[in-house]
């Protein structure tokens, strides 16, 4: 009964009712604001993960180009047919060619 006179009198006081209604707009607003910057934190960290895990497959693929190109130095294959099976630059396969040998 008590819960209910308080009730009763809270609505019948136009200046309360108008700032619990201002105070519930203003946690629905914020509550948006938090779910949006959550999901914009979301977006960004997937995308970072996914840059990130291009940059790891872009250094596998290189490193597998030295390694393929390496191979080929120590069975003296000639730097330009090395160069056009791995797609390594001449310069590169110069360089590699003068720590192997």
């Amino acid at each position: 009964a008590k819960a209910h006179e308080k009730f009763e009198n809270f609505i019948k006081n136009d200046e309360l009712v108008e700032f619990y209604e201002a105070h519930q707009k203003w946690v629905m607003d914020r509550d948006t604001a938090i779910g949006y910057a959550e999901m914009k934190g979301i977006e960004q960290g997937i995308e970072q993960g996914i840059e990130q895990e291009r940059s790891f497959q872009e250094k596998l693929r290189e490193q597998g180009k030295i390694e393929t190109a390496e191979k080929l130095i120590r069975k003296k294959m000639k730097i330009q047919d090395i160069s056009e099976i791995t797609g390594l630059s001449l310069r590169k396969i110069q360089q590699l060619e003068k720590t192997i040998l």
